[in-house]
């Protein structure tokens, strides 16, 4: 007699993406189309025989299997001060047989062939393994075919193939200060619950008081940004994203948008304004004012991924 079995949801624990360490002096400057990659580190087998010196470093993931990613809302300080929407990128990569064997490295390419070489590397070590990547994509299905003739009698004409444009998927955050104000809000907690905040925090600095003083609000997360730095420090700031696995490996690129591109030195990345709180959530705020707001990287605050399944 068969039975319908209920299948568990089960997750791995999360993997925490992040720039390497000291990412802000390495990318200052430079054009916000050059990506900050996260991990953005080397492969563990670059340079050695067939790998390229330049490999970069991928987070292993079991291909097919369904991904959850959630990622930060990079959000101003305060009012008044220029939000960019930060973008990311997902790109998948096979890893091959001699991965497995070397590293134990989930793959599905079953043999290392050398593939292309890298000539400018040569004669030291031109050959290079097969190593394909592939970004994220998105599938813009067109008008339906029409015929493209006109009917003949008797004979029976049909129209064209129907036509899937595949467009590479960027992930747009959006950091604005309104979203996150209107979609969730901060409730009030019981009286004598929590004790109250001296400076009316979070409540901003041109608001009017409530109408029964200054009462503590529940705060929905913690850890991830200083309540000193950002007003928005307390709220739920992550965007969960769903997908499925489609390579042995997950790089993320990140860029920003510049929606102020008439700004002189917005088209470049700018950890000391534009991108001050980028930096102060993903690495160190490494520009900061006044200089001792800087910290120490929080190697647990990034880019959460996890790898699993459900019956969804």
């Amino acid at each position: 007699m068969s039975q319908n079995v209920l299948a568990d949801a089960q997750f791995t624990v999360a993997s925490v993406l992040r720039p390497f360490e000291g990412f802000e002096a390495r990318y200052q400057g430079h054009s916000i189309f050059t990506p900050i990659v996260f991990p953005g580190t080397l492969d563990d087998d670059a340079g050695k025989p067939g790998f390229s010196p330049y490999l970069l470093k991928g987070l292993p993931v079991p291909m097919g299997a369904k991904m959850a990613l959630w990622f930060p809302a990079v959000v101003g300080a305060a009012e008044g001060i220029p939000i960019f929407d930060y973008k990311y990128v997902l790109i998948w990569r096979l890893r091959n047989v001699g991965d497995f064997q070397r590293r134990r490295l989930p793959y599905h390419l079953s043999k290392e062939a050398v593939g292309a070489p890298d000539s400018y590397l040569a004669p030291s070590s031109p050959d290079r393994f097969v190593l394909p990547a592939a970004t994220e994509t998105v599938v813009y299905q067109q008008p339906e075919p029409a015929l493209s003739v006109p009917p003949t009698p008797g004979i029976i004409t049909q129209p064209g193939a129907s036509q899937g444009n595949l467009r590479t998927e960027t992930i747009d955050v959006p950091s604005d200060t309104a979203e996150v104000l209107v979609t969730a809000g901060l409730p009030l907690l019981p009286p004598n619950a929590a004790p109250n905040f001296a400076n009316a925090f979070p409540l901003p600095p041109t608001a009017p008081p409530p109408p029964n003083g200054f009462n503590p609000l529940g705060a929905f997360q913690q850890g991830i940004i200083d309540p000193a730095v950002s007003n928005l420090a307390p709220y739920s700031l992550f965007r969960p994203y769903y997908t499925v696995a489609k390579g042995d490996e997950l790089m993320i690129a990140c860029y920003r948008n510049n929606s102020l591109a008439a700004a002189p030195g917005s088209d470049k990345w700018d950890f000391a304004s534009y991108d001050a709180q980028f930096s102060n959530l993903y690495g160190t705020n490494a520009f900061p004012t006044p200089p001792q707001t800087s910290h120490k990287p929080f190697p647990d605050l990034g880019i959460y991924v996890f790898a699993g399944s459900n019956p969804s």
